[in-house]
């Protein structure tokens, strides 16, 4: 089993996450991020990506600031228990109703995101809230995300975008045995 707990202190929160990757189980999660719809948001993400994630938040609570800490100490937990020889490149295409989402990522040690998805409101949360939690998770677990979503009803959306991150990731931090890189290292 792969795991890592990661904790980060600020004058504006205190985020406690551990996260188990591969275990073979479902994924999920336990604790809460105070976010209603965050935490419906990650628990598609960890169970599609058969993460385990204990999640602590306490502190300022502003969604903005709760969302950014999260997604900066979930991309630190994922980068230490990921290890060196991992599968590296993971995609995925999911439809879910009337949204359908597509993510392609490198967990290959360079932050780069380009994510696209569609205006609006989600249980009183604007999108752009997801947009920069999937920006802030690509550059603290120094990752490339490529993720794009689009439908009628933005509650679709956004969990179509966290099932297809949970799967494209499940398939980049998977196991491989030696580290897929041309320069052998993956940094």
């Amino acid at each position: 089993m792969r795991s890592a707990r990661v904790e980060r202190k600020t004058e504006e929160t205190a985020v406690s996450i551990e996260v188990n990757i591969g275990t073979g189980a479902e994924g999920g999660i336990t604790g809460s991020s105070g976010i209603g719809f965050m935490d419906h948001a990650l628990e598609a993400m960890s169970h599609h990506g058969s993460l385990e994630l204990e999640v602590e938040v306490s502190g300022d609570e502003d969604p903005h600031h709760r969302a950014e800490d999260i997604a900066i100490v979930l991309g630190k937990v994922l980068r230490e228990a990921a290890g060196p020889e991992i599968e590296r490149f993971g995609d995925a295409r999911v439809p879910m109703d009337d949204a359908v989402a597509s993510v392609a990522l490198d967990f290959g040690g360079r932050a780069y995101a380009d994510v696209v998805l569609p205006g609006g409101e989600v249980n009183g949360l604007p999108v752009s809230l997801f947009e920069h939690f999937v920006r802030t998770l690509a550059s603290s677990s120094r990752s490339t995300i490529h993720l794009e979503a689009s439908g009628m009803d933005t509650h679709h959306v956004v969990e179509a975008a966290f099932k297809c991150l949970g799967v494209a990731l499940e398939r980049a931090l998977s196991k491989r045995g030696s580290v897929r890189s041309t320069k052998g290292v993956v940094d």
